[in-house]
């Protein structure tokens, strides 16, 4: 495509293929934007992307020291507000307790507190909390404890998810008669908010190819707090150093 630029688009002045681009949904022009420099130019100088919900750039790190009750904001000196100090969540004057990031995705963060999930905008400020998952008579609670993570493609929608993803209790002295269970489950029923209607809904998964091991063999290891969401798809960091994949998170709506 960039080489149709160098051609037959190079004739078009900025201003009428501005016009063009701006026409596409969302999405496309994210990915129009990718195909050369001429094109981003275009698109960032036109401001054609809405920076609120998708932004051009990395404005700044989140880092977390011990002994730092919020995590730190590291950017380039500029005029932009963001801060680490999330004080704004709630009346924390005299907060014993600390706050730090478990997850983020496409500019939003979700910050643990005191054993409670908060989604945050550092940017805009607004946030959310997230409620508890609500009573279950599921037994696979009875081995695991959950972990949400964030899903959030501005490109498809304003509005996030929050899955609720079961990992084997390290630590734990398991039931004898779920030990040499295949782990994961070749079916499992998870929960997911969607910030459209701030309530956990109950969605079924199937798995795919063989389990990564038994019951017991997952307490070796830890799971780690990292995810990643990408066309509809979440990656969570599993024990055992496998990653899980969930397909079709979105198509809750």
């Amino acid at each position: 495509m960039c080489r149709l630029r160098s051609a037959g688009a190079a004739l078009l002045p900025d201003d009428v293929l501005a016009e063009i681009l701006g026409r596409l949904p969302p999405r496309g022009l994210a990915v129009s934007r990718a195909v050369c420099k001429s094109w981003r130019a275009v698109v960032d100088d036109g401001r054609l992307l809405r920076a609120d919900l998708l932004p051009l750039s990395v404005g700044g790190i989140f880092l977390k020291f011990q002994g730092h009750k919020f995590p730190e904001y590291f950017s380039r000196p500029s005029t932009n507000k963001v801060s680490g100090h999330m004080d704004y969540l709630l009346s924390l004057d005299s907060i014993e307790y600390h706050a730090s990031i478990s997850g983020h995705c496409n500019g939003l963060v979700l910050l643990d507190r005191d054993d409670h999930d908060f989604v945050v905008n550092p940017a805009t400020r607004v946030w959310a909390p997230v409620p508890p998952l609500p009573p279950t008579a599921s037994s696979l609670l009875n081995i695991c404890h959950c972990c949400n993570y964030i899903a959030f493609d501005p490109t498809s929608s304003p509005d996030y998810q929050v899955v609720s993803v079961p990992h084997v209790k390290c630590g734990y002295q398991l039931p004898p008669s779920v030990q040499g269970a295949e782990w994961p489950p070749s079916s499992c029923t998870m929960h997911l908010l969607s910030s459209r209607t701030n309530q956990w809904e109950e969605r079924s998964f199937a798995r795919e190819g063989k389990a990564i091991a038994t019951a017991l063999e997952m307490q070796d290891t830890m799971e780690l707090p990292y995810s990643a969401y990408l066309n509809g798809t979440l990656y969570v960091c599993g024990q055992r150093n496998s990653v899980l994949r969930f397909v079709d998170i979105y198509t809750l709506y």
